[in-house]
């Protein structure tokens, strides 16, 4: 869909750097990374920078994101692109769009461009665009995220299109502009961060047109330029490329403002760019320098050497510009004309029980907007962490509550320690802490009448399952209380019970803890499987004459201690014939009967049963031995 267009009518005239212009220096380089960087592009929270780099022997492009803090790699990505020039994060940070020349299926380029979206999280692709491209050389994201706009040919025979706005969740072409002409150069573009404007250079000018339906605003009176960008506010649109010279516009009317001189004649600029404040403009150039200016007078602030540079890209903050570099590759320096502004600290209160992970939070602020990538400290009663600010100026920390001090209020300070754009601030919140839950846990025991056994129960925090020690708890068999017992460091309390006569069987056992000002009250059951004892008997032979009486005994013990067991009943056989019962006596655990030996009893050997037939507390025993008779 083509427009009609006029053109913006501007005086022209030259506006000399300054008189005497500033001596070269290298920048402040934080980091740098080896490499042919081709673009590059800053999460909106300035916490990562993304590139796209060339390999040299095989032309495939590489996309690396780093920590902008100390240039650690974050992720690579491997778009399956070439000639990738053109990089963009989402407003929230979380995808990435590139755009280059997309590979065949034996990996030898296409005939056709491709725009790839990826999730900045795990480097997963979400979009593929295709759509007969060409010649991508810029894809941006517009303000709210919904929208790519690409500024690339279409590649098919006698067609016209050059700029497109693509929905960013499907890849479904939305509306697009035709210049009037195929086979075009198309070196660059650039959105207002309203995303009201747009502008490009095609068909041999610098054109602006307005997003929503791509009509034409007009065109500025200047040739086609390699590199263009908006101010911030968007009422300056900078231009620059074939020659030495940058050009200042008005975007409300495309007036000329002013043009800035400096850098070497028939050396082309390949890429200008503005501080968040728009108080500096960076430029590139292929006579190896890197230059800042004042956009407002147009003075030349500073001359860099850095070899041959390309993109180069302000940090959200200010505080920072990254470039790419010949000598150094990608490239993080410092920007020494980085807004110095007060900062506010805003602490949120919290609560949370003992024992539980908290999350504590501050945001960080400067005239009411969110300072992001800033590390703030924390501390709690003596305990210290650290978080970073998101791109709302939110950092957070987690908090796992410690049982002293108790329940009851406690002071949360949070500050920052102010760099080199942002002036310190401190604030202070307050965590009410609460009592926590807690549960008891109860060991099953098993035991025998008579003798002691442990009896144990553990006392934990609900919040974080970790044993609470120091604490008393009660114990109870069947509901009849049976003493208390002091938990150790492990939270384990052990009393010592002796099942009593008769108490043989299955016992509930009931272990409580009754709270206090840190702790909630709990309780729990368990079960105590009460034994008889064992016994065994012996029976003590006897050699006797016929006629005569004599004591039979038995002896009766219990086990595995082997103690007489007295009080107990004891029967006797002799030969298969009862003769008798006895009751233990408690010295010896012994039975006796008198038995009397009959004159024409059998002489030789005959058999004395005896039998406990047990009780509620032992279990029954029996034995055998021998009554020989004699004449």
């Amino acid at each position: 869909m083509n427009h009609r267009h006029r053109s913006f009518v501007g005086a022209l005239g030259l506006l000399a750097a300054c008189a005497a212009a500033p001596a070269q220096e290298r920048p402040d380089i934080v980091w740098s990374a080896a490499g042919t960087v081709r673009a590059v592009a800053y999460s909106p929270d300035g916490a990562l920078l993304a590139a796209s780099s060339d390999d040299r022997s095989t032309g495939l492009s590489t996309v690396t994101m780093r920590r902008v803090h100390d240039g650690a790699i974050v992720r690579v990505i491997d778009p399956r692109l070439r000639n990738i020039r053109s990089l963009d994060f989402s407003p929230d940070g979380a995808r990435l769009v590139a755009g280059g020349l997309r590979l065949g299926e034996w990996g030898a380029p296409d005939r056709f461009d491709c725009v790839r979206v990826w999730r900045v999280a795990d480097g997963a692709l979400l979009l593929s665009i295709y759509d007969y491209l060409r010649k991508t050389k810029a894809v941006k994201f517009t303000p709210d995220g919904t929208e790519l706009v690409v500024l690339a040919e279409d590649g098919r025979a006698f067609t016209d299109r050059h700029l497109s706005f693509y929905r960013a969740s499907t890849g479904a072409r939305l509306r697009w502009y035709g210049a009037g002409q195929t086979d075009m150069e198309l070196p660059c573009m650039d959105l207002t961060r309203d995303g009201t404007v747009v502008a490009c250079s095609l068909y041999g000018r610098v054109r602006l047109f307005r997003a929503a339906d791509l009509a034409v605003l007009g065109d500025l009176a200047t040739n086609s330029a390699l590199t263009v960008a908006f101010s911030p506010d968007g009422h300056t649109l900078a231009s620059a490329g074939f020659g030495p010279e940058i050009w200042l516009w008005r975007t409300a009317d495309g007036s000329h403002l002013r043009t800035l001189v400096g850098h070497t004649e028939n050396k082309d600029i390949n890429s200008v760019a503005f501080s968040r404040d728009g108080s500096v403009l960076a430029s590139t150039s292929y006579d190896g320098m890197l230059r800042l200016w004042d956009p407002t007078t147009g003075d030349l602030l500073r001359t860099y050497t850095t070899g041959r540079a390309g993109k180069v890209a302000f940090s959200p903050d200010g505080a920072f510009f990254a470039y790419s570099s010949s000598v150094d590759g990608l490239v993080l320096a410092r920007n020494p004309y980085a807004p110095f502004a007060g900062s506010e600290m805003a602490v949120a209160d919290a609560s949370g029980p003992i024992g539980s992970d908290v999350t504590v939070s501050a945001r960080l602020t400067s005239t009411g907007a969110g300072l992001s990538g800033k590390t703030v400290s924390f501390t709690i009663d003596g305990d210290t962490g650290e978080g970073v600010t998101d791109s709302t100026g939110l950092a957070t920390v987690t908090y796992r509550v410690p049982e002293r001090g108790g329940p009851g209020p406690r002071a949360v300070w949070a500050s920052f320690a102010g760099d080199a754009g942002f002036g310190p601030s401190s604030g202070a919140g307050t965590l009410t802490v609460t009592r926590a839950d807690t549960f008891v846990y109860v060991i099953d025991r098993t035991g025998a009448v008579g003798r002691t056994v442990y009896l144990r129960g553990y006392l934990y925090r609900s919040t974080d399952r970790e044993r609470i020690g120091g604490r008393t708890m009660s114990f109870a068999v069947d509901g009849t209380p049976i003493g208390n017992a002091l938990g150790d460091a492990n939270g384990r309390a052990t009393l010592e019970y002796i099942p009593p006569s008769g108490s043989a069987g299955s016992h509930w056992v009931h272990v409580g803890f009754a709270g206090d000002a840190a702790y909630a009250a709990s309780a729990a059951l368990g079960r105590l499987e009460v034994a008889r004892l064992a016994s065994t008997l012996w029976v003590l032979s006897r050699t006797e004459p016929r006629g005569t009486q004599t004591y039979l005994r038995a002896y009766l013990r219990s086990l595995p201690d082997l103690a007489w067991l007295g009080g107990k009943t004891v029967a006797f056989t002799l030969d298969g014939t009862p003769i008798g019962s006895a009751v233990t006596e408690a010295a010896n655990g012994r039975a006796s009967v008198l038995y009397a030996i009959a004159p024409d009893m059998a002489l030789g050997a005959h058999p004395i049963a005896a039998a406990f037939a047990g009780d509620a507390d032992f279990t029954g025993s029996d034995a055998v031995g021998t009554l020989t008779v004699t004449p």
